[in-house]
């Protein structure tokens, strides 16, 4: 069921411990009402651009290309278009959520393995 006219909303907030590890919360809108898919949330602290870049990349796959995105599940080719992405259940101002989890400059998405700091902005 593509749609090229779906929009989502990003926001970015910033020293939001309340919602992140890390204080950063960045997070979509609009991917429930559209898909009844969850909404997606980045806690790991990186420029506004790359987490718009990598919403709009997940986005796409699930309004255009039907792909649904579940606590566990991996996606390929997200992150700098070559690296893997995880997921981890998540609640962001009162609502389940998504997490995407960003590979550390290792390429590791798997907490056992990241790195110490990329771990504890994405998973506590």
């Amino acid at each position: 069921m593509a749609d090229d006219h779906a929009t989502i909303t990003i926001h970015h907030v910033f020293g939001d411990t309340a919602n992140s590890p890390s204080g950063t919360n960045s997070h979509t809108h609009g991917l429930e009402e559209l898909r009844g898919h969850h909404d997606l949330q980045i806690t790991l602290p990186v420029r506004p651009e790359v987490a718009a870049a990598v919403f709009n990349r997940l986005a796409h796959l699930i309004l255009n290309c039907g792909m649904r995105f579940r606590p566990g599940d991996r996606c390929p080719n997200v992150a700098n278009a070559h690296m893997d992405v995880g997921f981890i259940a998540s609640r962001e101002s009162g609502r389940v959520v998504l997490r995407v989890i960003l590979p550390d400059r290792e390429g590791n998405i798997d907490p056992a393995l990241m790195d110490p700091i990329y771990r504890a902005a994405q998973f506590g």
